[in-house]
């Protein structure tokens, strides 16, 4: 199969809707095709290396965050024999085209997936079996079929055409692996077309009739994302197609409220990494700042389960919170961004709200988080900060320059915030605690020529790592001696860390640099926007600017991914990540607009 271009096949059974000039394409390969609220996505994919391509409807939930998501793989069929297709995917529908026909896929509503199609049938195969799962009719006529999981459950509805099907017998307790759990086979009528709704749901199926007109359900899916996608950031008119894909990314991303997750969210991608990360989120917030309520909210979803030491989760899905690490503590920069890229003020409330929350998970890391007790806090685990990076080879616990640079913004935002509420004695404590810890960061991390990250108790540093995490106190501005910025931005200009692409996460020089490494040496979003921030505050203006561009073109030439290559671009991993579409609305309205 291949993707076509946008707008290529007309159906004789489709409604003529101006959809496709209003809405970004994309590869489905590369794009989930989701729905705002939604904890389902469609992608075509391979199951394992060297399978056949084929349209998987996948299960983002908790349940399947870690492994295979294509609990349905659908197949455009005629004759008994699967075809090939091509397929074209704009915000609000999906088209497969084929020389006999059409298949179309939207979604009703969040839990909801509609699929249609005219000349050839298709066929739905249950590609997920559990030990607790069963498969079967739920009328006399075999127009409705529960697929029972362990997870959130499936009801397939026959709504138009013929249908034939045949389900693998369970019993409990025996999981079926080797074999599809349950086959659908959908045919036309007389009239050559046929229709099926696919719904996910917790408990129970409660006899939905599904009668929305389909080209209803593709209307209101568009109307939806046009309505998302003007609160997103302006941007100058060189990027407005991919200021819009970007917008379908984060609208896409939206998963409703669910169990553990209690305020409408955005993961950080409905592809792989199918959670809310306690970092990622922030730049989610920066993102949407134009609507307050949304954006606090992607901050707030995490404090939803701050513990009574101040500790937020490492990650959160609708199945649980999850402690294992912790994350850079970036929630007062990120308030301060979202009042200046939005021009509004928070008003006294919305700031009442975070600002006991935020100053709970500061003092958490003041004090619960400094075990030789100088003053400086640590990571005690690499997933805290950069994953696999390599100021961590010197052992745990660790003492790293942007933690606390990170701290000082936050105790300088809380420091603000507290003036604002009315409390003068507490906004006085916030900017003397800031002041003393820039100055214990520059006494126990600055070494004379670079910062480093030492361990905790016996004072060792990676003498051949060139980490970026180590520049990250650029951010702190003016707070920083004059000598020490200037030397920070003479070594980001001559040493080569800063690529034509952006700054690499470990330098390509370094014995520890791999290019598709992770935090060993790949372009993060997150440290462009520090670097970009770092060097406006200490005055370097039109570098901050080229800069931005510099990653503003990265992205239109290789879209979203996790990751970029250092050395040429191109993306990396998770094909579809939200952080990465964030820091392009920030650095492109901020910088370039």
């Amino acid at each position: 199969m291949k993707l076509l271009p946008p707008a290529t096949a007309v159906f004789a059974f489709c409604a003529a809707l101006p959809l496709a000039a209003a809405e970004p394409s994309f590869d489905i390969r590369e794009y989930p095709f989701s729905y705002a609220g939604s904890y389902m996505s469609v992608m075509i994919r391979q199951r394992e290396a060297g399978s056949r391509e084929a349209l998987y409807i996948q299960d983002v939930t908790g349940e399947r965050m870690w492994g295979w998501k294509g609990v349905f793989r659908v197949d455009p069929m005629a004759d008994g024999e699967l075809l090939e297709y091509e397929a074209e995917a704009v915000a609000s529908k999906i088209t497969l085209s084929m020389g006999r026909g059409i298949v179309e896929l939207c979604y009703s509503d969040p839990d909801i997936i509609r699929i249609r199609g005219q000349g050839p049938g298709i066929r739905i195969t249950q590609e997920i079996g559990s030990w607790s799962g069963a498969s079967f009719p739920l009328n006399y006529q075999k127009t409705v079929w529960m697929c029972k999981m362990w997870g959130p459950h499936y009801a397939i509805a026959v709504l138009k055409g013929k249908s034939s099907g045949e389900v693998a017998t369970s019993f409990v307790n025996e999981a079926i692996t080797d074999r599809p759990q349950f086959i659908l086979d959908v045919f036309p009528d007389d009239s050559g077309q046929w229709e099926i709704a696919l719904e996910q749901f917790q408990d129970a199926w409660d006899g939905k009739t599904y009668d929305k007109p389909f080209d209803l359900c593709v209307q209101e899916a568009s109307a939806d994302f046009r309505e998302f996608s003007k609160k997103i950031p302006a941007t100058p008119a060189v990027y407005e197609s991919l200021r819009q894909l970007g917008a379908y990314v984060k609208w896409s991303s939206v998963v409703n409220p669910r169990t553990a997750i209690r305020r409408r969210s955005m993961y950080q991608s409905k592809n792989y990494m199918t959670a809310i990360w306690s970092w990622d989120n922030c730049f989610g917030a920066m993102a949407t700042c134009m609507d307050h309520s949304f954006a606090l909210d992607q901050l707030l979803v995490l404090f939803d389960h701050q513990t009574r030491l101040g500790i937020l989760p490492d990650f959160l899905t609708e199945k649980y919170p999850m402690y294992a690490a912790y994350k850079p503590p970036v929630q007062g920069f990120t308030m301060k961004k979202m009042e200046q890229l939005s021009g509004a003020p928070f008003t006294a409330g919305e700031l009442g709200t975070v600002y006991g929350p935020i100053a709970k998970l500061t003092d958490f890391w003041m004090t619960y988080m400094d075990n030789n007790g100088n003053g400086v806090p640590q990571y005690n685990n690499s997933n805290d900060c950069a994953d696999n990076c390599a100021i961590f080879n010197v052992g745990y616990p660790t003492e790293t320059p942007d933690l606390s640079s990170h701290l000082v913004l936050q105790m300088d935002f809380l420091a603000e915030a507290a003036a604002r509420l009315g409390r003068p004695d507490e906004a006085s404590i916030w900017s003397s605690r800031a002041d003393t810890l820039t100055l214990k960061l520059v006494e126990h991390l600055w070494t004379g020529d670079r910062f480093v990250s030492k361990n905790a108790f016996t004072g060792e540093y990676c003498r051949d790592c060139r980490s970026f995490v180590n520049y990250t106190p650029l951010m702190l501005g003016e707070r920083l001696p004059a000598q020490v910025q200037e030397r920070l931005i003479h070594d980001l200009r001559t040493s080569g860390i800063v690529t034509p692409y952006g700054p690499a996460s470990e330098h390509p020089d370094s014995p520890y640099f791999i290019e598709d490494g992770y935090w060993r040496g790949a372009i993060w979003a997150p440290q462009v926007l520090f670097l970009v921030e770092g060097l406006k505050r200490c005055g370097e203006i039109e570098w901050a600017r080229q800069l931005a561009k510099n990653y503003c073109e990265m992205c239109l030439k290789s879209g979203f991914p996790e990751n970029f290559s250092a050395l040429d671009g191109r993306p990396m991993r998770d094909s579809a990540y939200s952080w990465t579409v964030d820091v392009f609305f920030v650095l492109a309205h901020e910088y370039l607009l």
